[in-house]
């Protein structure tokens, strides 16, 4: 079983717009602690802008709520 460090939509929508978010870019947010341990993205909150989001995982509605918002999920 793997374990993740876990980030929400709503973590995603409060550090505002920007064109792409990956796990270095994370750390550099404070959103994650490690760039080398794998990334969730689970669907907790509201996304109103486009954001390309690469992780390790992605829930379903996370997916879901990224494309409706015109971003694109990249599973690494």
């Amino acid at each position: 079983r793997k374990t993740f460090q876990i980030i929400n939509l709503a973590d995603i929508e409060r550090i505002g717009k920007r064109e792409n978010l990956d796990p270095a870019t994370m750390v550099e947010l404070g959103l994650i602690r490690k760039a080398g341990q794998p990334v969730k993205v689970l669907g907790d909150g509201k996304l109103s802008f486009a954001v390309s989001v690469s992780a390790n995982a992605f829930s379903a509605k996370a997916r879901e709520v990224i494309e409706a918002a015109g971003g694109k999920v990249e599973v690494l």
